[in-house]
């Protein structure tokens, strides 16, 4: 199966709030009140900052070779800790179709893993922040084990090099 991922374009908002709602809306609906507009609202304003500052935010899909929607990550770089000046980037999203074979899955998660170390160095960030609410969470923190990160309760931590300023 070939699958590239790409930088979200406003055509890619409606499939991507779709997949949120239709897989992950039963972790959070109880905690946080659903708004699909303000969803749709925030992603459109991610890919048009993420055009024109690509060190802004990370909002990039993934499509099957039939141009289905099966995963999308989004991240934030730039916050630091109040006992830190290290810049964090901060994991928003890292969804997957759950339709999808395990074994995929877990692939795609290690492709996010890549894509977000080499985006924390491109956007200056010493620190990766990947959390989950998801009530099933051994396995996405596992795998953040096995790349490197620390975890702490649902919170895994990376300490990474920026790539240097030119």
């Amino acid at each position: 199966m070939s699958m590239i991922w790409t930088p979200a374009t406003g055509i890619d908002v409606d499939d991507i709030a779709r997949l949120a709602e239709d897989n992950f809306r039963s972790e959070v609906e109880n905690e946080f009140e659903i708004d699909i507009p303000h969803l749709k609202y925030s992603l459109t304003l991610s890919v048009v900052h993420q055009f024109y500052n690509p060190t802004s935010t990370l909002l990039n899909c993934l499509r099957d070779e039939t141009g289905r929607l099966i995963a999308y990550t989004w991240a934030k770089p730039g916050d630091q800790a109040v006992w830190s000046r290290d810049r964090v980037l901060n994991i928003m999203m890292a969804h997957c179709d759950m339709t999808i074979s395990p074994r995929t899955r877990i692939a795609i998660l290690k492709d996010m893993l890549n894509m977000w170390e080499d985006y924390a160095g491109y956007s200056q960030c010493s620190v990766i922040s990947s959390s989950t609410i998801r009530s099933d969470q051994s396995a996405f923190l596992r795998l953040h084990e096995r790349q490197g990160y620390s975890v702490r309760g649902s919170v895994a931590y990376k300490r990474v090099k920026p790539q240097a300023s030119s």
